[in-house]
Parts: structure tokens; sequence; C-alpha cells
């Protein structure tokens, strides 16, 4: 049995991969119909995995090539500059295992489903070397779900349970120069394409909105004015924002 482990415990949902992100119209670009092509063209589960027309050879062999990583799963033993897959310290053996056609992770959506799309970080009090989260000083810095078969065994499986309530938005765990009480916001091209690529849309770091209404009315600190002025907005309007959110 697993030892409890008296520290911070942080839940992370998978967020948006870059690779893919960006889901353009396959046809040939010229200058004149450049403008007309930053319009996504795939609007099913694949979307987030079509690159950007306007991409010369070099750049298009990255993209295929990133695609492919997201896709490898972990091999053993190890080739010199060969794939590697994810490994034992993931929760997965490739990144697609969580980022399912290229997209976000999933909160669980019961209490006896495992966390796969989620990864535990945990620390304990204090910062090390480099202003970062301290390592457990056993589990370091994330429970690993997976281990080497015949030769390591995992550190444990980790459920979730959960209770509605009246929460801040931030958790108070600061990572290095970042406190706790400040967020990164991804890019919001393919916003409106999450229900088809990934069945779901919630967003924000641990999946708590579930729509981009209840993302915006999370957000506090210096999103106050954004989200008291969406409060203030006028049906109509506060329905147009949403339209444009949905059409990225």
């Amino acid at each position: 049995m697993m030892p409890v482990i008296a520290t911070q415990i942080v839940f992370v949902a998978a967020g948006a991969l870059l690779v893919g992100m960006a889901s353009f119209a396959a046809e040939p670009v010229t200058n004149s119909n450049a403008e007309a092509v930053i319009t996504s063209s795939y609007t099913d589960a694949t979307a987030y995995q079509h690159s950007v027309p306007l991409q010369d050879e070099k750049l298009q062999k990255l993209f295929s090539d990133g695609l492919d990583s997201l896709k490898q799963r972990w091999v053993m033993p190890f080739l010199p500059g060969g794939p590697w897959g994810r490994g034992p310290l993931s929760n997965g053996e490739s990144c697609a295992e969580c980022h399912i056609n290229s997209g976000r992770g999933q909160a669980p959506l019961a209490a006896d489903e495992p966390l796969r799309s989620m990864l535990v970080r945990l620390s304990v009090a204090g910062k090390d070397l480099n202003g970062g989260p301290l390592p457990h000083p056993i589990y370091g810095m994330q429970l690993n779900f997976q281990g080497v078969p015949g030769q390591v065994r995992s550190e444990g499986e980790a459920y979730l349970s959960w209770q509605e309530n009246k929460v801040r938005f931030a958790d108070g765990r600061p990572d290095f120069a970042a406190t706790g009480s400040e967020w990164r916001t991804p890019p919001l091209w393919g916003l409106g394409l999450l229900q088809a690529v990934n069945d779901h849309t919630n967003l924000l770091h641990d999946g708590r909105a579930r729509n981009a209404t209840e993302a915006i009315l999370w957000h506090g600190g210096e999103g106050n004015y954004s989200r008291e002025a969406f409060l203030q907005m006028a049906k109509a309007d506060r329905a147009a924002l949403l339209k444009f959110l949905n059409s990225l």
C-alpha cells in the first residue's frame, strides 16, 4: 500500500499540444488568396492534425516529424538517434495516449476512473536551487503510474473524487518565477473545435471550466476587469463574443 504523502499535490490536465494546433485549408496558396485560407476547412476530429499550407518544405517536414513523435510509443532498449516515445516517467507510452487527436487532456468523469490525461505533481515546502518547487525526497516531482515491466514497479495509482465548492482559481503553488496566482494563457486557436476533436469542452489548467463562459467567469486578479465586463454585457453581445471565440 502506498504511504500517505503529506505534501503539496497539484492535478494538472494535459493542455493542447502545439503540434497540429493550427489547422487551415489544404489547397495551394497564392498571394491573391492567402487571406482566404486563414480559415479552417477541417471541422472533424482530425482538425488539429493538419499543418499550415503556407509552410515551406523544411517547416512541413518538421511538422510531419513532430506529428510522428506525438504517436511514437516507448521503445526498449533505446537506440541512439532513434525514436523513444514517452517512457515510464509519463502517464502513457506516447504523447497521443493523453492528447487524443493532438488535443487537450480531460479530467476523470467519475471517481473510479484513473488519471490518464492528468499528472500528479508533488513537492514539499521550500524551493530548489533554481527557485522551483522542491521535489519530494522519494517520489520526486511527479507520481509515476507506470514502471518498467519486470524491473521497476509503478509508484502507485491516483484517483480523484470531488464535491463542488466556491474556491479561488489560484492554487497558491509557486513555480519558479511564477507565483501561485499567475497563469499562462494558452493560444485560443482551435477553441471552437474542442468538442469535435476531444469530445468535451473543458478548459483551464485542471479542466474545471466546462466551456468558454465558465473559463471567463473563473478569472480573477488581472482578469477581474474582463470578467466584470463580460458579466455586464447585453445578452446579445455575450452571444456575439462567444460566437467569435468558437470561430477561432
